[in-house]
């Protein structure tokens, strides 16, 4: 008894920290709500779905943005230490009635929510629209992760502009190495090389697994917004054996009877051994039966032998 809770013991500590390596490598579970669905979700200004929306993010501080037409924009910063489940909330954004000799300026952008200053004075979020008085105005619209857009206008009439926000795109090198050399490795389902590998990658989110023949896959997300390295424990895929002993040979008893493989003995009779060529040795008293063989992985197989001596 005293055994067997060493064993189990040993076992809870090693899937404990299985667990924990694999979360770890996954990132911690962020789940985001909004009073208004299908929301733009942005972490860190890159786009990753649509509330409510879940994602998996490194350790460490992340900005959050939830967007929608017609609503401003519910921007916060969290620090990720666990799993988290939170709610942003969107108001409803008035539209300025149109006023007495202003001319109305519809402002757009590719990047939704950017921030729009009109000669330096906040202006609101795109899409906006703005009244003004004719003039001249200087118009920047600026987006976190993007250069400034900037114009110098002359309104005297209603005029519609669209900002083209160019994206600073930030890259990164991920190195992924494997205790089995030239493991496939296949990034959002593409595959990229074999390990060990180093490539370069633009910052977000990415899916890693790493496949080998004869062994589980290993499977990983990772967020690029620094050099990242992953690597990829791959375990064998095992042949399971069983020996089944004939009632004629033990007499009621198995203590006799030794199961020995490539030379080593075995306490149990159902066990397993990695993929490839054993030798299996049954010894009862002064007999001995023996066999090589060639063992799949991910297969069963029943060794049943037969001790005893025919007299003619």
């Amino acid at each position: 008894m005293k055994k067997k809770l060493i064993l189990f013991s040993a076992v809870l500590v090693l899937l404990m920290f299985t667990a924990v390596d694999i979360f770890a490598q996954a990132g911690f579970k962020v789940r985001i709500k909004s009073n208004v669905n299908g929301a733009n979700v942005y972490v860190n200004n890159l786009m990753v779905g649509k509330t409510p929306a879940t994602v998996y993010l490194p350790p460490g501080p992340h900005q959050i943005r939830v967007s929608a037409p017609g609503y401003r924009d519910a921007n916060k910063v969290i620090k990720v230490f666990k799993n988290l489940v939170f709610f942003m909330t969107l108001e409803a954004m008035q539209i300025q009635p149109p006023t007495p000799g202003k001319f109305k300026l519809r402002l757009k952008s590719n990047v939704k929510g950017a921030q729009v200053y009109v000669d330096g004075q906040y202006s609101g979020k795109t899409p906006a629209t703005i009244y003004l008085r004719g003039g001249t105005y200087n118009i920047r619209v600026t987006a976190y992760g993007y250069s400034d857009f900037t114009r110098t206008i002359n309104i005297s009439n209603h005029v519609t502009m669209f900002a083209s926000l160019q994206q600073n795109v930030s890259y990164y090198y991920l190195d992924i190495n494997s205790n089995v050399q030239k493991a496939r490795v296949f990034i959002n389902g593409v595959e990229r090389g074999r390990t060990p590998l180093c490539i370069k990658l633009r910052d977000g989110n990415y899916s890693i697994r790493v496949v080998k023949n004869g062994y589980k896959d290993f499977n990983a997300n990772v967020f690029m917004n620094g050099n990242k390295d992953i690597f990829a424990k791959l375990k064998h895929f095992r042949a399971r054996i069983s020996i089944v002993i004939p009632p004629e040979i033990t007499n009621g008893s198995l203590n006799q009877i030794l199961v020995f493989v490539d030379g080593k003995r075995r306490k149990k009779f159902n066990f397993s051994v990695s993929p490839g060529e054993h030798r299996i040795r049954i010894v009862s008293g002064g007999f001995a039966v023996e066999t090589v063989e060639y063992f799949e992985a991910n297969r069963h197989y029943q060794i049943t032998p037969n001790l005893y001596l025919e007299v003619n």
